[in-house]
């Protein structure tokens, strides 16, 4: 296989930030085995109250506001009756929350504390203090079952930098360090043969317009593709300029050695649809043998990002176990 330019070199274009918000309850909080599906529409909520202007409009449908609006941009914007290169109807979230995913109801108490983590993906960062507010706001009226309220202990910035941006008791909330471009962990001139990929939260994938009950290496690499290209272009400061169709093609040649997965289904009422939505993917191990190397810096920026549907959820989250 031949590489002209290492995926190191081309994906620098991408960046991005990881913020973990400690939280303490005020009361007993039951969340479910996945918390995305309780934080996730309560948070949408919160960031509405914080920055909407016109209070009473349900929608943003028609609002004059909505290009400037925060909320819109970031939850809302979509692509219809627009021209955009990679055939979507919807502008890609420019952020994930990373979570636990277990296989019973967690019971936090006041002797607890959790933590959410929060990945903001280029130009979204900026709105990084909306996000925080945000948090406040949900504090104030409670998620789960049972509304139970919390109260942020401490902000801490994990990536790029480490640094503490906000502590109870200070009423200032310090500004993020600048963005940095992507480098992999891993020397592009190492030799990697197997490679084994740790799916934490479930992974949702389509390939021809099918879910994928275990994933070929290429479906993650095409997955990350489109996703890194996605972000790029309409969150980054400029597109990324890699050969898909090569990458694929040799990505095709890595074979599956061996794999222990399960489906997990998940349910979620959606009220602005004013229904329940059924979502699910696999978790678990998957071994791949093969020439790697080349591919070690695409997927370990997946790992950060996230891959396949519903990844503001906090679905689609995997890890690098081990490398050989």
């Amino acid at each position: 296989m031949s590489f002209n330019l290492s995926l190191n070199e081309c994906l620098t274009p991408v960046k991005f930030h990881i913020f973990s918000f400690s939280l303490r309850p005020q009361n007993n909080l039951f969340l479910p085995r996945f918390q995305g599906t309780t934080l996730r529409g309560g948070f949408g909520y919160a960031f509405r109250r914080i920055v909407c202007v016109l209070k009473n409009h349900r929608t943003c449908k028609g609002c004059f506001l909505a290009t400037s609006c925060p909320y819109f941009r970031i939850f809302e914007s979509s692509l219809k009756g627009q021209g955009n290169y990679f055939d979507i109807k919807e502008i890609p979230r420019p952020f994930s929350f990373i979570l636990p995913f277990s296989n019973k109801a967690i019971e936090y108490t006041q002797q607890d504390l959790f933590t959410i983590r929060l990945l903001l993906f280029g130009k979204a960062v900026q709105e990084f203090p909306y996000f925080f507010l945000s948090f406040q706001q949900l504090s104030e009226t409670g998620i789960g079952k049972t509304r139970a309220k919390f109260t942020v202990e401490q902000v801490i910035e994990e990536y790029p930098q480490q640094a503490i941006l906000f502590s109870k008791g200070k009423e200032e909330l310090l500004s993020c360090s600048p963005a940095q471009p992507f480098v992999s962990s891993h020397s592009h001139n190492a030799d990697i043969k197997k490679l084994r990929l740790e799916f934490l939260s479930p992974i949702r994938l389509k390939f021809q317009n099918k879910i994928i009950s275990f994933p070929e290496f290429h479906h993650i690499v095409r997955s990350i593709a489109h996703r890194t290209s996605m972000l790029a272009y309409y969150w980054g400061e400029q597109s990324l300029d890699i050969d898909w169709k090569f990458y694929i093609q040799a990505a095709e040649k890595i074979k599956i050695c061996s794999r222990d997965l399960e489906w997990v289904d998940l349910k979620r009422y959606s009220s602005r649809q004013k229904q329940s939505m059924f979502f699910g993917g696999f978790v678990g191990t998957i071994l791949y043998e093969g020439d790697l190397a080349p591919f070690f810096p695409l997927i370990e920026i997946g790992s950060y990002l996230h891959i396949g549907k519903n990844t503001t959820f906090g679905l689609g989250k995997y890890s690098i176990k081990e490398t050989e």
